[in-house]
């Protein structure tokens, strides 16, 4: 009897060790991929810029782009989702406003050893465009720009596209700030998948080769005259 005991006894630690090393190389082989697909991510995780939209204001406020996914790897990712998170930040403050913050994907799976072409959009009528308002000084416009206009009586001032400095005003005074966050389970559920990719915007990136002072003067200029 003590000699069956011992036998069965060996009998299982030999197939509990056989389930471990299987959990163990499972779980090798999904961090490898893994790995693979997150070192390579400039490859394998491609957004494109040029498909990419941003409208803020107080009807809505809209947000597209598109994602390739290519998995690489030897399992499905599972739970599979892309969160945006899109903020004003201060230049000369630490106010940051939140002006989405959203699920633009998923859950989905994403199956092993194919591409994926992902189309997001995402919507946000809660940010309150006053607290922007508030923050500029309850004014979209330049005081500089104002107290010019006020200055100069004689020019026609109303037919003037005085509407369209705002936006460059507004990006004088703000980055914006876009975080794209990808979450998953990958390896059975065994690996948790993390990847956040953010990207700021600056005044710079839409009005290259000048500063807001020399287009704000060219502004100047050509409603002058």
């Amino acid at each position: 009897m003590v000699k069956w005991k011992k036998t069965v006894r060996v009998a299982m630690k030999i197939f509990i060790g056989m389930i471990s090393l299987g959990v163990l190389l499972t779980s090798a082989i999904g961090i490898s991929s893994i790995f693979d697909i997150a070192s390579s991510s400039e490859q394998n995780i491609q957004t494109d810029p040029e498909s990419s939209e941003l409208s803020i204001g107080a009807a809505g406020n809209y947000f597209h782009t598109e994602m390739n996914f290519n998995n690489t790897g030897h399992f499905d990712f599972e739970n599979f989702q892309v969160d945006v998170e899109i903020t004003l930040q201060n230049k000369t403050s630490s106010l940051n406003l939140t002006v989405l913050n959203n699920t633009l994907y998923g859950p989905a799976t994403l199956e092993k050893m194919s591409p994926h072409f992902i189309n997001m959009t995402a919507t946000n009528e809660t940010f309150d465009v006053a607290r922007l308002y508030e923050d500029m000084g309850s004014s979209w416009y330049d005081p500089y720009l104002l107290e010019y206009m006020d200055a100069n009586p004689s020019i026609d001032w109303e037919s003037k596209p005085i509407e369209e400095t705002s936006l460059p005003y507004i990006l004088h005074r703000y980055d914006i700030r876009i975080t794209l966050t990808i979450a998953s389970k990958y390896n059975l559920n065994l690996v948790d998948f993390d990847l956040a990719y953010i990207e700021q915007k600056t005044f710079e990136d839409f009005y290259p080769s000048t500063t807001y002072e020399q287009l704000r003067e060219d502004l100047i200029l050509e409603y002058a005259t």
